[in-house]
C-alpha cells in the first residue's frame, strides 16, 4: 500500500478508492498527472479530462505489469 505523498510520482498507474456523486465507493485505475500540495490528479489514459483530486491515503497500490 502506497501512503506516503514522496512515494508518488507523475506518470505512475494508481489503484485508488472514491465515491461516486450517490457516495457509492468505487475501485479507480488511472495514471497520476499532477501532484500539488496534498493533492493528486489522476486521469485515465483515454480520458479527455483529469479526475477529481484524491489524497495519498485514498491510493491502494501502484500498478506494476499484466501477467
Amino acid at each position: 500500500r502506497i501512503k506516503r505523498l514522496k512515494e508518488m510520482s507523475i506518470g505512475k498507474i494508481v489503484l485508488f478508492y472514491t465515491s461516486d456523486i450517490f457516495g457509492n465507493v468505487k475501485l479507480v485505475l488511472h495514471r497520476i498527472v499532477k501532484i500539488e500540495n496534498e493533492k493528486i490528479w489522476t486521469k485515465g489514459d483515454n480520458n479527455k479530462r483529469t479526475d477529481e483530486y484524491v489524497y495519498a491515503e485514498n491510493i491502494l497500490g501502484e500498478f506494476v505489469e499484466i501477467v
